[in-house]
């Protein structure tokens, strides 16, 4: 029956190692793009505002759209949420009502910048998780 034991602690180490390593990969390839974050999208989008404030319409559109396009197809919902707040001040935009699509903005930059916080929360997350479960096992505590 130990060396049963020892068999089951070292598959469970293997598994976790394994796991740790696909989650992290899956995490960090879906933000491959986004390495220094999102300051791109946060530059454009502060750029918009002051376009905004000005009512220059053309410079809002096109700094809103440059920005709605570098979001595009990233799996996060929150990223999809600031997405989702800049199409809507496109759309201000088109109807000429700079002070709704100013507040559209000012929430896509506030979501935005929280991202890079919870990409990293996520990353921890999945790599504790798997000895955080184990460490409540009275036999193998492996912290």
């Amino acid at each position: 029956m130990r060396n049963n034991s020892k068999v089951f602690v070292s598959v469970v180490i293997s598994t976790m190692v394994l796991s740790i390593l696909g989650i992290t990969t899956t995490i960090e390839s879906a933000y491959a793009d986004h390495e220094d974050g999102f300051s791109e999208e946060l530059e454009l989008l502060n750029q918009s505002l002051t376009a905004l404030q000005n009512q220059d319409k053309k410079a809002a559109k096109t700094t809103l759209f440059d920005a709605e396009e570098l979001m595009e197809d990233l799996p996060n919902k929150d990223v999809e949420t600031a997405e989702k707040r800049v199409e809507a001040g496109i759309k201000m935009v088109n109807e000429e009502d700079f002070n709704s699509a100013i507040s559209h903005t000012q929430e896509a930059i506030k979501t935005l910048s929280k991202v890079e916080w919870n990409y990293i929360k996520e990353t921890i997350y999945f790599i504790f998780l798997p000895f955080y479960i184990i460490s409540f096992n009275d036999k193998y505590t492996i912290i």
